[in-house]
């Protein structure tokens, strides 16, 4: 069994953030270093997301939006060009049968492109 290596920091608090972490740990049924390791890794995920406050970020979030807005527009329209042929020839349990097979297909396709 191979042990995580840790290391022992000590840390000075003032005692309104002192209170805040017993507070945290009762709410939590946590140990305070276990609150406070919880609290850090939380703290950290949040910091590395504020990448996508910067305006590089938001170009990339708005890339990213209008790239979901053309697949979720192109997926509507197949669907709706794939309930008209349907609609044609098929009942209503076939049709609503053979139209989420079609979705799930669109989906699958969107997610993992073809070689």
């Amino acid at each position: 069994m191979t042990r995580k290596q840790t290391v022992v920091t000590s840390v000075r608090m003032t005692p309104h953030l002192k209170g805040r972490i017993q507070s945290y740990c009762a709410a939590n049924d946590l140990k305070e270093a276990d609150a406070i390791r919880d609290l850090l890794e939380k703290g950290l995920a949040c910091e590395s997301l504020s990448v996508f406050a910067t305006p590089v970020g938001g170009l990339i979030r708005d890339v990213i939006e209008a790239e979901f807005n053309l697949l979720r527009a192109e997926m509507e329209e197949s669907s709706d060009r794939l309930e008209n042929r349907v609609a044609k020839v098929a009942s209503r349990g076939t049709k609503a049968s053979i139209a989420t097979q079609a979705l799930l297909t669109d989906v699958s396709r969107a997610i993992i492109p073809a070689c």
